[in-house]
């Protein structure tokens, strides 16, 4: 080779060099920016823009025709198909990813968490997979199918996807810890806010149950009262209802020998009185009798003096005598 020929040679490379260095430059630049997302991620709502920003730094270092990102279900550990660009290469780069998964090469690139490419199996051309890792676990999964040779992408435009993917993963991780606390704040709140709720509510029913607590030790209170009148009542008609049965008591004990006593009085005057109407009877009877015996002993009384005036003034015959006899005789047998 010639000096001219030799000179050519390294003008071009030199400027191949600086164009290299000036891209490397832009391409730090580029992969700087991506952090700015850091400081507003507690108010994203998904991490699509992660995502898009992650592919338009990469698209903006290398040619891609097609690319995707599976993220991993944090319920099940497998990797869930999330995003593509364009939308409707979903489908043959999930037929892409499943032909990797089997032949191991995404465990491969899970563990080198480096650039990692092999010639397309379904699209033709060369994959390129890039594990989103953290630290402490694997976020997901970049596929792409690229638009240039591999021979023509820098050693350095690999390194500083490697960074792009590192600091999206992070940037994921740190979404997923932003939605946890906002989701766990937002039960939090929900939970002060029913504890709140409870709060008043509970004071409100501590406030009913004390009126009516109140209310009821008043009329527990009144009823005590009255209870306590009644009792009051109940024992002067106890102790009434105690004179009186003694007073029966009493009233039995001498009512015996009243009754005895007015018996045996009554009986008495029953028997003055039966007397009293024999006598009564004797003396009607007497008085009959003498009403009887008035008339014939008046004419007894006549006849005797009849006799004696006769013997004064005649004579006392023998037929007179006889006759006055006969009714004198006649007289004492009617009686």
């Amino acid at each position: 080779m010639d000096d001219k020929n030799r000179l050519n040679f390294l003008e071009e490379r030199s400027d191949f060099l600086q164009q290299e260095k000036s891209d490397t430059l832009k391409a730090l630049e580029n992969v700087i920016e991506v952090d700015d997302l850091a400081s507003s991620l507690n108010r994203l709502k998904n991490s699509d823009i992660i995502i898009q920003k992650a592919y338009d730094k990469i698209s903006n270092l290398i040619k891609i025709k097609y690319a995707g990102f599976l993220l991993v279900d944090e319920n099940s550990g497998l990797f869930s198909p999330s995003w593509f660009h364009p939308e409707d290469c979903r489908d043959a780069l999930i037929s892409e990813t499943d032909s990797l998964i089997m032949d191991n090469t995404f465990a491969l690139a899970i563990k080198a968490n480096r650039c990692f490419t092999i010639k397309s199996k379904e699209l033709g051309g060369t994959i390129l997979v890039h594990a989103l890792s953290t630290v402490s676990r694997t976020r997901g999964m970049f596929i792409c199918l690229l638009d240039i040779n591999k021979e023509d992408v820098p050693d350095a435009v690999f390194s500083l996807i490697t960074i792009i993917m590192n600091s999206t993963a992070h940037l994921l991780e740190s979404y997923e810890l932003y939605n946890r606390n906002r989701v766990s704040n937002e039960l939090l709140s929900k939970s002060v806010k029913r504890l709140e709720q409870s709060e008043v509510y509970l004071k409100s029913f501590n406030e009913k149950l004390e009126a009516e607590v109140n209310s009821r030790t008043k009329e527990l209170k009144a009823t005590n009262e009255l209870l306590e009148n009644e009792i009051s009542e109940r024992k002067k008609i106890e102790k009434l209802l105690t004179q009186q049965k003694d007073a029966l008591e009493n009233l039995n004990e001498t009512l015996e020998n009243r009754v005895a006593i007015e018996t045996d009085n009554r009986r008495k005057s029953e028997q003055v009185m039966h007397e009293q109407s024999k006598l009564a009877a004797m003396g009607q009877m007497l008085s009959a009798i003498s009403h009887q015996w008035r008339q014939p002993l008046n004419s007894l009384g006549m006849i005797v003096q009849d006799i004696l005036d006769e013997h004064a003034e005649n004579g006392v015959t023998k037929d007179y005598l006889e006759d006055a006899v006969s009714k004198a005789v006649k007289l004492i047998l009617h009686m």
